[in-house]
């Protein structure tokens, strides 16, 4: 493996470097396209808010603007090297020490002392949350692993098997749950869409979700008085603009009650000539 060099021009050593080690039967040299572009984009999420957070505590003078990321693929396994440069290489260790406490967090819940609040931070964002179940996805057999390796491979060593996978995903849910349930009455612009699979003509009797534009989650709605299919279809991939009861889990919007909608097509700039 070719060892990168930080900004000042020095050999970064192992110790300076995070790998994650995805190995099974669903890897042979290879992942699937759309797991693979997730986990690399979560990996540097995390990594983001990693560096972010340490800097607002005032652990490292280091900004994720000023960070650079490299990572290194190699053959056998589907491993993940992740060398990450600072102008201040110290900087590095501290980042791949509180990501290596925060998922051995996710599987025994012993937070550490040194990054306690910097892990707080981390499991009661739900984005980081997402982020940390797609490095996950592709671990879909119960042979599948990733390890995660910080420094020295004989100390700092996490297996993240089918058995811890299932108390990760344990944990989260815990997480989640324990989050503060609140109530709000708000305007919201997005598209109501049938989120389930079944082939019911009758959208009435279907699943539907209320997507906010920008976002990509479906949000589970009802409407408050009842609407007759004939309105529905009208609505239904539509731009609208509810107000209504929105249900928050932590910073989640849960459920939606819709009160009222009406179309909210976008204007073009020649719209306001």
């Amino acid at each position: 493996m070719t060892i990168p060099k930080n900004l000042k021009g020095e050999k970064l050593t192992k110790e300076d470097l995070l790998v994650l080690k995805y190995e099974g039967s669903s890897f042979d040299n290879k992942m699937e396209l759309h797991s693979f572009t997730k986990q690399i984009t979560s990996v540097e999420r995390i990594l983001r808010e990693v560096v972010d957070t340490l800097n607002i505590h005032n652990k490292i003078t280091d900004s994720s603007k000023s960070s650079k990321y490299y990572l290194e693929l190699h053959r056998g396994s589907f491993e993940t090297t992740i060398s990450i440069l600072f102008i201040n290489p110290i900087t590095l260790n501290l980042v791949s020490n509180c990501i290596y406490d925060y998922f051995k967090y996710l599987v025994d819940r012993k937070k550490s002392k040194k990054y306690s609040k910097e892990i707080t931070k981390l499991v009661e964002d739900k984005s980081i949350r997402r982020y940390t179940k797609d490095i996950l996805a592709p671990c879909v057999s119960n042979s599948d692993k990733v390890t995660i390796i910080q420094g020295d491979v004989k100390v700092n060593k996490l297996i993240i098997n089918q058995e811890r996978r299932d108390k990760i995903d344990d944990n989260l849910k815990k997480i989640e749950d324990k989050l503060p349930v609140e109530e709000f009455e708000e305007e919201l612009i997005g598209q109501i869409r049938k989120i389930d699979a079944t082939k019911n003509e009758d959208l009435s009797k279907s699943k539907l979700g209320f997507i906010i534009e920008g976002n990509s989650n479906s949000i589970d709605i009802n409407f408050k008085k009842e609407i007759k299919e004939e309105e529905l279809r009208k609505i239904i991939f539509k731009r609208l603009k509810i107000k209504g009861k929105a249900t928050y889990r932590g910073e989640e919007i849960i459920k939606i009650i819709i009160y009222s909608y009406d179309f909210s097509p976008k204007k073009k700039i020649t719209d306001y000539e």
